[in-house]
């Protein structure tokens, strides 16, 4: 099977919606420093130059904060983002802030996002919580094909909010997160599909009395797993403001955490949390703080 990325098709696409791209190539330069090898960005994307902020292990890490010139995401549109990491590299991705998802029409807003992260690379996808207005429908997508030598940790979170504070609710949220190796074999799907009225129902099993919602997937085959499950547990252990819990992927593969939490406030410091516990475990150094 072929190593390529597959971006699925176009059979879906509303006419008159607006389409985003993002391309982005991580590879190490000469000095073992990853860097953009190539790029590719239509409005609304917009990046940064690479920052480079952590020390020891993880010096030659690039930290790129993607960026939008738009509102948010409106009915009929569509992002696309491919972030590929070539041998060696490093690179952490995140957004410079929450995406806003206004009112859909009934046609949803979606999102994509691809990554194939090759031999000894190391991915962190941390994008902050996406925000889901009342009447808003949103698709989300994120797909992985990792090599049986690359680390990747990537979280998916979403919150509701009703700006006249009347009990207005989100349309729908569907969310799909699939990691597969480097023959195309699944080694995780997580799917949610969830309407406004559920979310804030209140039903234990779903939301029960939280408003954010969040998955954190790691794959490190260099890692003990059972240690950094108890890791991530014990991050859990002590706070009141969560609900979370942390089970191991089948075959070893990883770890998948699920969170619950009052607000995007918390559930940034739940998945930071664990951002430095599995930072810590694949490169044997804490991140250098990102500041926002």
């Amino acid at each position: 099977m072929s190593n390529h990325i597959n971006t699925g098709n176009n059979n879906n696409k509303t006419v008159g919606s607006s389409t985003g791209k993002l391309h982005l190539t991580f590879a190490l330069d000469p000095h073992g420093k990853t860097c953009i090898n190539k790029q590719y960005s239509s409005y609304p994307f917009h990046i940064c130059r690479p920052f480079y902020l952590d020390e020891e292990e993880a010096k030659g890490m690039a930290t790129i904060y993607t960026q939008s010139c738009s509102g948010g995401l409106y009915s009929k549109d569509h992002l696309q983002t491919v972030i590929e990491a070539a041998p060696g590299a490093q690179a952490q991705l995140t957004t410079q802030a929450s995406t806003i998802v206004h009112r859909s029409k009934q046609t949803p807003a979606s999102q994509a996002v691809f990554i194939r992260a090759c031999d000894r690379a190391l991915v962190e996808y941390l994008p902050d919580p996406a925000i889901l207005f009342p009447g808003s429908y949103l698709k989300s997508e994120i797909r992985v094909k990792i090599s049986p030598t690359a680390s990747i940790a990537l979280c998916d979170s979403f919150m509701a909010h009703d700006y006249d504070g009347t009990g207005r609710v989100f349309e729908r949220m569907e969310s799909l997160i699939h990691l597969s190796d480097w023959n195309g074999k699944p080694l995780v799907i997580d799917r949610i599909n969830l309407t406004g009225h559920d979310f804030i129902s209140g039903t234990v099993g779903i939301m029960g009395s939280f408003g954010c919602h969040g998955s954190f997937i790691t794959i490190a085959p260099s890692v003990n797993i059972s240690s950094l499950r108890e890791a991530y547990r014990a991050s859990f252990s002590n706070n009141e403001s969560i609900m979370a819990g942390v089970s191991e992927l089948p075959n070893g593969n990883g770890l998948s955490a699920r969170i619950l939490s009052k607000d995007a406030v918390e559930m940034k410091k739940a998945m930071n949390s664990l951002t430095i516990l599995s930072r810590k475990f694949v490169v044997g150094s804490e991140p250098g703080r990102r500041p926002k």
